[in-house]
């Protein structure tokens, strides 16, 4: 039987449940690409110019915002969508790695592939989330793997958005 959890005031440290679900679920991986991202971004500013990445940032937030109103307007089957996305994220990875041997793709193809891959993982966890509110279920730890997960869609969206926006400027 689920309990049901009291809303708690938030505070300036995380509670003990979502510190233990942030170690339990995001590996050394997930941490490291995080740290990783920064610099990215940084080095993105230096080379293509901070209005191109400001307009990066709205472009993937109205994506997104787009993407989770889509999620909540219609009936989407999640287990579907993500085993699909999922297998596509294979696939691009594969290709990417084949790519770097044989250079077969352009860069500009592989990132509308990755914006199309990681649209579609992205609605199918907004879609997850629509359908554990229906269903009223859920604990800390199933939300903290659902937030890491649209956070890290949503780095991977910007990044690409942010690689087809800079395409070959470069700052003088």
């Amino acid at each position: 039987m689920l309990k049901r959890y009291e809303m708690q005031p938030i505070t300036a440290m995380p509670s003990p449940v979502v510190t233990a679900a942030l170690k339990t679920t995001c590996g050394p991986i997930v941490r490291m690409y995080i740290w990783i991202s920064g610099p990215i971004i940084q080095h993105y500013m230096h080379t293509i110019g901070s209005a191109v990445v400001f307009n990066a940032a709205v472009t993937t937030g109205l994506g997104m915002a787009v993407m989770g109103c889509i999620s909540y307007l219609f009936n989407i089957n999640y287990r579907a969508v993500s085993g699909i996305g999922f297998a596509a994220l294979l696939v691009l990875i594969v290709a990417g790695i084949l790519s770097m041997f044989f250079h077969f793709m352009q860069p500009s193809t592989y990132s509308w592939l990755t914006l199309g891959v990681f649209s579609l993982l992205t609605v199918g966890d907004f879609a997850r989330i629509r359908a554990a509110g229906k269903a009223g279920v859920g604990d800390s730890g199933s939300a903290t793997v659902l937030a890491l997960s649209i956070y890290l869609d949503a780095i991977n969206i910007f990044l690409a958005v942010l690689q087809l926006m800079g395409g070959n400027r470069r700052r003088g």
